[in-house]
């Protein structure tokens, strides 16, 4: 199905979705389908998604209403970057290789692919009626931050610290470094647009940090396992029906192997208040050990703290991105939001002084 990657709303025809259905091999929807349409929902900076609806002259089992269809920007710099940043053949490779292999709750893929052009087609199943995209703004609960540490570990666990992976050229520590060369070259244009909303120890936080992202980088070690990346409740459907699993998990783009706490400290930095934060931290974090401790994976309590501190610098230098995208008025919000909580969460841990 290579040759039908779609590249914009009007490549979503029904005889596109007939042919999607003969690739999977459901020939039963193929054969009954009568129609088909569909409406974009959602734009990132390399992408965008649209909902289809599916209409069958029969009933037939196995035969999907709707779906979510996630394509490349057909902005040609936006989608260059991302072909360049190796973002969406990660994504393509997550839910080819290793979804397979995860118990963590995910969408059911029906087909990804994208071409050397950059050209991305992703086809998820759509949770709409049983899930709800989070909020970080509106933020999280503990019990919440429970439940998305148990599934990092879900998967994590079977990827830990395996060569195997950490040889795969798309997933590798290497392959993150054009990310960490962004962050030096934004402390000014983040001070301009976010000073005036941060104390004067949040502020020196960013202008230590900024500077030493690839220093930073040069110090990840073992454990290593696969991240997310971006792991916060933007990227996560919550439950609204008991019809679907408490969490699932999407966006795949930025998918590594990496530190692991990367993800446990991104979204407990972001998506708890400060002081809930600091409250229950150490809680949620011996949750998270012993639930890689039930899946085979010793992580000793010394060790894991540690490595929490140092992946706290992660969300700090995110924070570099808010500079290279459109500006919103709810984007500016969030980012603000971040900063003042990732810097908290640096200054609390005394994270800067394990930057050797």
């Amino acid at each position: 199905m290579t040759s039908s990657i779609a590249r914009s709303e009007a490549d979503l025809s029904t005889p596109w979705f007939r042919t999607l259905f003969h690739h999977i091999g459901n020939t039963g929807a193929a054969g009954a389908l009568d129609s088909s349409e569909v409406k974009a929902i959602g734009t990132g900076q390399m992408g965008f998604v649209v909902k289809a609806r599916l209409h069958y002259g029969s009933r037939v089992d196995k035969a999907p209403d709707s779906l979510i269809i996630k394509l490349s920007s057909p902005d040609e710099t936006a989608r260059q970057t991302g072909l360049a940043l190796g973002i969406y053949q990660a994504e393509v490779n997550f839910y080819r290789e290793i979804a397979p292999r995860t118990s963590m709750q995910l969408p059911n893929c029906l087909f990804a692919d994208c071409d050397h052009a950059g050209w991305l087609t992703i086809v998820l199943e759509d949770m709409s009626d049983v899930a709800t995209q989070g909020d970080v703004l509106a933020g999280g609960s503990v019990g919440q931050a429970k439940s998305a540490v148990t599934e990092l570990a879900k998967l994590q666990a079977p990827f830990w610290d395996s060569q195997e992976w950490l040889e795969k050229t798309w997933l590798s520590p290497q392959s993150a470094t054009p990310l960490y060369e962004v962050p030096p070259l934004c402390l000014s244009a983040f001070l301009e647009r976010f000073a005036h909303a941060l104390t004067d120890k949040q502020t020196a936080i960013f202008q230590e940090a900024f500077p030493r992202a690839r220093e930073w980088l040069a110090q990840w070690h073992k454990p290593m396992s696969l991240t997310h990346g971006d792991f916060r409740l933007d990227n996560i459907l919550l439950a609204t029906s008991d019809a679907a699993p408490a969490m699932t998990t999407i966006d795949w783009q930025t998918v590594k192997m990496a530190p692991p706490l990367i993800d446990v400290a991104y979204y407990l930095g972001a998506c708890l208040p400060v002081e809930v934060r600091r409250e229950h931290e150490q809680g949620i974090l011996k949750h998270y050990q012993s639930e890689l401790a039930a899946r085979g994976v010793d992580y000793p309590w010394e060790q894991l703290w540690e490595d929490y501190r140092f992946c706290a610098i992660y969300g700090v230098l995110l924070c570099a991105f808010a500079v290279k995208v459109p500006q919103t008025e709810r984007g500016d919000k969030m980012f603000i939001s971040t900063a003042i909580k990732y810097a908290e969460m640096a200054l609390d841990l005394d994270a800067l002084t394990l930057l050797r």
